[in-house]
């Protein structure tokens, strides 16, 4: 019985000291950017769209700075494909909103040398956005009118 009491006390303790590393590693830039490219490529999965940027901060539960962020568009109405850009993007925020499902509180952005090109494109019998057709914020009802299905 001891020599089992041994082994759970080992094996928690190591398990322990796993969460701790992996806790001290997720505050590292380079482990915030590794883990937030993995965001965007399943962000790009999901949009009409290419996302890249330089480097990305996290201050948990609090703050987020990244780096040359560029949203590219790969199907562009006109001849510019690059819908936003921004040299640096500062952010605090509140997650206390997760806990009631409805999501991150945003209190204050600061967007430095950065811009946004909004083109009005043709659809169907109406006309949409870049933005709303990139990131499909939006529903073909199929009468010709559009349907929004989601916000910015």
């Amino acid at each position: 019985m001891k020599r089992w009491l041994k082994i759970t006390l080992w094996v928690l303790a190591a398990l322990l000291v796993l969460l701790g590393a992996a806790l001290i590693a997720v505050q590292s830039p380079r482990v915030q950017t590794a883990l937030a490219k993995r965001f965007i490529s399943r962000l790009e999965a999901s949009t009409d769209s290419k996302i890249e940027f330089n480097g990305i901060s996290v201050k948990p539960f609090d703050a987020v700075h990244l780096d040359g962020l560029v949203i590219l568009d790969p199907h562009p109405y006109r001849d510019v494909d690059t819908l936003f850009w921004a040299k640096n993007i500062s952010a605090t925020f509140s997650a206390r909103g997760l806990f009631s499902g409805e999501g991150v509180y945003l209190n204050r952005i600061r967007i430095s040398d950065g811009g946004l090109h909004l083109t009005l494109e043709p659809y169907d019998s109406t006309q949409l956005t870049n933005l709303e057709r990139i990131f499909r914020l939006f529903e073909n009802s199929g009468d010709g009118s559009v349907d929004w299905e989601g916000h910015i």
